[in-house]
């Protein structure tokens, strides 16, 4: 197994937590919301997870159906919203930058003339 951070651990093991609850034979409501609130609550996720917990918090809100269910879904879509909008605004930042041309990676490369060959060369002999 490949060396982890505890925060990608983490998000690894709520991810597994909610897949297996959705999957098993009597899936518990409280479980998987439980399970994505820790997920949507970590520090800054990634645009991976915030994709992925936006389309699992679509298939919960497809299945369970009861009107407080339904307003504890909505919170957790907020904020999986919220996320998403701070990624946009990260792209966007990115995107204005590269488009300025701020940012350069490497160093700028200075173009040197080519050698001027000398007129008397000792080592041509042939003239």
């Amino acid at each position: 197994m490949c060396a982890m951070t505890v925060y990608a651990a983490r998000c690894s093991q709520l991810k597994d937590r909610l897949v297996a609850n959705q999957k098993s034979a009597n899936p518990n409501f409280t479980t998987q919301f439980n399970n994505a609130w820790a997920l949507a609550n970590l520090g800054r996720l990634s645009r991976m997870n915030v994709i992925w917990l936006g389309k699992r918090i679509h298939e919960m809100i497809e299945r369970w159906v009861e009107p407080d269910q339904r307003e504890m879904l909505d919170r957790l879509s907020d904020r999986q919203a919220r996320a998403w909008k701070r990624w946009e605004a990260r792209i966007a930042e990115k995107a204005a930058k590269k488009a300025a041309g701020a940012t350069m990676k490497g160093r700028r490369k200075s173009e040197t003339p080519a050698p001027v060959a000398p007129d008397n060369d000792v080592w041509n002999l042939v003239k």
